[in-house]
């Protein structure tokens, strides 16, 4: 048996070689065309330059954790912050994920199921495309995938540490540490014992991210007199985005089955994690039930919360690759106990569903490189690049500018309506940007066309019009304040 699993395992690190392999030749495409940076990367990439430059550059967003621009605000900081570099970094956590899952199943699941979820996890469209994006939903996960395996190694300082981590790098990943401590209570027998390890998981997570919450409290305290009201003001703030209809799915049906339909356009291969689940049940290994309880804490909470994205799948997906693959693994074993006339056409059709479910994966991932561009886009040259001074003040509905240059960026976009406060009370800068397609009405109430033309009648009035470009179905005004 020994000799067996020996040589499985050997066998499952060359697939875990050749998926790693093949993943970074299949990135190696979208690295040769243009990422075109989107908002929510604007805004990692200018918190990393507010932080490194000690708030003259770049700009700042109290609702976003500190863990990505603090490592994109240090490779700006070295004089090596390109989208490139950038891109790289991202493909790295991806790699850190495919290698973390496939620890986790070698070690607590069998090497047959860690090669499969490795391929699986690789090339599935959510995490394949996500993967070079410039955002927290993948370095994160790779920080909760070492919490889930060094918790399943019995290493619960360890755990907790990458939980922190996880937790700076996205706040939702708290349900690590809610997955941990329910696996806790539920794999220790003693009282005892499960007391002490919680308690230790506990102070060590606490200790790792009292920096963060001690610099809130430093940095928020003007604006409440509740310590722990600032303390926390990132985390309240945060949580308001899990509430946004913008992303809202209508109907209780399509609310509760969102991600199950997410997970079979995936891979239909991937619905199998159900009778996964159920097989793993059988066994009562911390291991097991920390992996059970990670998936059902993340899809109960993705599923309960407005907000449905389905790019939301890659905070779970390891859990559903993993319960997937082990029941493939398992139906092998299943299979030879069928009688020979029923072993063909079982074979068959797990055949069928596992080529069918890969194809369209793989052709989703084509269709997604497709659309990437292979330069730069007008509104890159004739809008974006207007800012080539330094040492400027701008004001802007548009937080993609912060990527494009190193001035300060005062943000006024979370509605028209604060936009046209910021803008009245504001009194040193010395451009400002505006762009009406960023608030789109149907978010923001009956008042919004109003408020939007108060906001253009007010720069118009106050500031000198020095662009007016109509890019790619978008309008974009500057205006100078000289």
């Amino acid at each position: 048996m020994n000799l067996k699993y020996e040589l499985s395992s050997k066998a499952g690190i060359c697939v875990l070689i050749a998926v790693l392999f093949l993943f970074a030749s299949g990135k190696l495409f979208f690295l040769m065309k243009y990422h075109m940076v989107v908002w929510d990367e604007s805004v990692y990439i200018g918190m990393g330059k507010y932080i490194y430059s000690a708030g003259t550059s770049g700009l700042w967003e109290s609702i976003r954790p500190p863990g990505l621009p603090l490592l994109l605000g240090l490779f700006w900081r070295l004089g090596v912050g390109s989208v490139l570099a950038y891109e790289v970094l991202a493909l790295a956590f991806s790699a850190g994920v495919i290698i973390a899952t496939y620890l986790f199943g070698r070690e607590f699941l069998s090497p047959v199921a860690a090669a499969i979820a490795s391929a699986f996890l690789a090339f599935s469209p959510v995490f394949f495309i996500g993967s070079s994006n410039i955002l927290t939903d993948v370095p994160s996960l790779f920080f909760s995938m070492l919490s889930v395996y060094f918790f399943a190694r019995d290493r619960i300082r360890l755990s907790a540490l990458f939980a922190a981590a996880a937790v700076l790098f996205r706040f939702p990943h708290i349900l690590i540490g809610v997955s941990v401590i329910a696996a806790i209570a539920l794999s220790e027998r003693e009282l005892r014992v499960s007391a002490r390890k919680c308690i230790e998981f506990a102070a060590t997570f606490f200790m790792a991210v009292f920096p963060f919450l001690a610099a809130n409290y430093f940095m928020y305290r003007q604006f409440t007199s509740n310590a722990v009201d600032a303390a926390l003001r990132p985390f309240i703030l945060g949580s308001l985005a899990q509430g946004n209809l913008a992303y809202s799915v209508q109907g209780f049906s399509s609310n509760l089955l969102f991600y199950f339909s997410a997970i079979m356009k995936e891979n239909i291969f991937l619905l199998f994690f159900i009778p996964g689940a159920l097989f793993i049940l059988r066994k009562r290994s911390k291991a097991h039930i920390v992996l059970s309880a990670y998936l059902v804490a993340y899809l109960a909470y993705f599923t309960l919360i407005p907000n449905k994205q389905e790019r939301f799948l890659i905070s779970f997906l390891p859990a559903v690759v993993l319960l997937s693959s082990y029941w493939l693994s398992e139906s092998f074993s299943f299979m030879r106990k069928l009688s020979r006339g029923l072993q063909l056409p079982y074979a068959f059709m797990i055949s069928f569903i596992l080529v069918l479910g890969s194809f369209a994966a793989l052709r989703e991932d084509y269709r997604q490189f497709s659309w990437v561009p292979h330069s730069a886009p007008r509104v890159v040259s004739e809008v974006y690049g207007f800012f080539n001074s330094s040492g400027l003040a701008v004001m802007t509905t548009d937080p993609v500018f912060s990527s494009f240059s190193d001035n300060l960026f005062i943000p006024m976009y979370d509605s028209p309506e604060a936009a046209l406060s910021a803008y009245d009370s504001a009194r040193v800068y010395d451009y400002a940007v505006y762009s009406p397609d960023f608030f789109p009405c149907e978010n923001y109430g009956p008042d919004c066309e109003d408020s939007k033309k108060a906001l253009f009648r007010h720069m118009a009035a106050r500031d000198k019009l020095v662009l007016n470009r109509s890019v790619d179905g978008r309008q974009f005004f500057i205006f100078s304040s000289t």
